[in-house]
């Protein structure tokens, strides 16, 4: 037993628990990441998270209905981006590759724009009222840090 005592048990000792620590650290970062993560945009996800109830399933029901259309759109605007970053990083720069780009990346997120609005003009009517007003004050609220 006295081998507890020596410097290097206590160095292994530490150590150990030193390394389960940091484990459970890591262990709960990536549960609490992945814990987070929703498989709706973000614009959806804030709806959700404004709706009780019945308000909950009719956003739901709408967002299925489009959500392949959606996921094929973001994926063409990830596409985009990306040629835009390149055309941003290009050396030399060539401006009509970036206007390409950043046109085909507008188009795209266009595109994104008017399924979510559509979705939303669907969605908000059926809509109880106070739902509703969460969403208007999350709006509000968003929009306060921008200056003119």
């Amino acid at each position: 037993m006295s081998w507890l005592f020596t410097p290097r048990p206590k160095l292994l000792i530490s150590s150990l628990f030193l390394n389960l620590f940091l484990s459970g650290l890591i262990g709960a970062w990536v549960f609490v990441g992945n814990f987070n993560q929703t498989p709706y945009p973000r614009s959806i996800h804030r709806m959700m998270k404004s709706a009780e109830g019945d308000s909950r399933t009719v956003i739901q029901a709408a967002y299925a209905k489009r959500e392949l259309e959606l996921r094929a759109v973001r994926k063409i605007y990830r596409s985009a981006n990306q040629a835009f970053v390149q055309a941003l990083e290009a050396d030399p720069f060539k401006p009509s590759e970036f206007k390409a780009a950043n046109e085909a990346r507008n188009q795209a997120r266009i595109e994104i724009n008017r399924i979510t609005q559509g979705l939303a003009l669907e969605v908000l009517p059926k809509l109880d009222l106070e739902t509703r007003k969460k969403l208007a004050r999350k709006r509000q609220s968003r929009g306060k840090h921008v200056q003119n």
